[in-house]
């Protein structure tokens, strides 16, 4: 028999946000699986550690995840429009068929080793401190470069 925990999200003021229930249970939402989960217009999740957690088709369009440790998360379909990823750490994590159109933030953050084929890019702005994949060209994908952001 597994040991499942309720892992329960609330936000900064203590207003819940879902429930779920994992196996492990990590550091923030670590391993935590938030399938499907609707995170629109979070702002009170900065700096949150969802290290190889499966956020498969979840929305998290219109949120602030700036400093989020990402690391081999599987965010595949996952809709990250008009989201906030200032500086956040996507290093290995599964974006394939993702949508981070739409003025997606990547200012700073470290795609290194991410898998991104399908991801569509087409908006989504980044700076020099964005760090991709090797053999990656953002200007082949629509992806804007912005420094003065």
């Amino acid at each position: 028999m597994t040991d499942k925990h309720r892992l329960t999200v609330v936000d900064d003021q203590g207003n819940h946000i879902m429930a779920s229930y994992v196996t492990t249970l990590g550091t923030d939402y670590e391993k935590a699986d938030l399938s499907g989960l609707s995170f629109v217009g979070q702002h009170s999740l900065r700096g949150k550690c969802f290290r190889q957690a499966v956020l498969y088709w979840a929305d998290l369009s219109e949120s602030d995840f700036d400093s989020c440790d990402f690391f081999e998360a599987d965010l595949r379909s996952a809709v990250l429009c008009c989201t906030s990823l200032r500086g956040a750490d996507l290093r290995g994590a599964d974006l394939g068929t993702d949508n981070l159109g739409c003025s997606t933030d990547l200012h700073g953050a470290d795609l290194s080793g991410a898998l991104l084929e399908g991801t569509k890019f087409g908006g989504a702005v980044y700076d020099s401190q964005t760090q991709f994949p090797k053999d990656f060209d953002p200007n082949e994908t629509g992806m804007v470069f912005d420094e003065d952001c």
